[in-house]
């Protein structure tokens, strides 16, 4: 009956630790479908025909405009994202670029980014823990900024435009619960048997 139990917990023990493996990687989705917007001023064009998003300003840019597209997320599984980009006529830095998560704004560009660019982002070296929802938004912004007065007029060919493409999103998957009991439960038979052996040798 002993062997039984050593063996039945050793076996417990192997797959759950193998099925926590397969399962406990990261999880690379592309990130151009389904995606919210937000907007006052500036804004989002998707492109049916290809995978990227674009946001341009009006000829007129307040200091208060805006657009944004997210994704809503648990924040404590994010691991990294990358994007190619581009930011087009920018010359006076009227838009900022920015990718945020939640309330924190992770990284952005003031200034004229002519040249497709690949961007990568390390999540996990983020602290989240202060946002006000595991379930966050996380997604791109193009606002406005140094505005004098209560506007801006830009020519056409100084409209700032963000575009961005290939868009993905690594995340942390979960293991299966049925992988953490197998595992809980070699636990329980190992710490048991060492009870039982501490008992016998007093």
């Amino acid at each position: 009956m002993k062997k039984f139990i050593t063996t039945l917990t050793g076996l417990c023990l192997l797959l759950s630790m193998t099925s926590i493996n397969a399962h406990a990687g990261l999880i690379t989705q592309n990130l151009t479908n389904s995606y919210q917007i937000d907007n006052n001023g500036f804004t989002v064009y998707p492109q049916t025909l290809s995978t990227s998003i674009i946001i341009t300003t009006p000829s007129t840019i307040s200091q208060d405009d805006y657009a944004s597209f997210f994704w809503e997320f648990n924040s404590s599984r994010l691991a990294s994202i990358s994007f190619n980009m581009t930011l087009l006529g920018n010359t006076n830095n009227f838009a900022l670029a920015s990718f945020f998560v939640g309330e924190q704004t992770l990284w952005s560009q003031p200034e004229t980014l002519a040249k497709l660019t690949n961007i990568t982002l390390d999540l996990s070296q983020y602290d989240f823990s202060n946002l006000s929802a595991d379930i966050v938004k996380l997604g791109f912004k193009l606002e406005a900024q140094n505005i004098n007065g209560d506007y801006v007029r830009v020519s056409r060919r100084d409209k700032s435009s963000l575009q961005l493409s290939d868009i993905e999103l690594t995340r942390i998957e979960v293991p299966e619960p049925s992988s953490l009991a197998l595992f809980l439960i070699a636990i329980t038979f190992i710490t048991r048997s060492k009870l039982t052996r501490r008992q016998l040798t007093k």
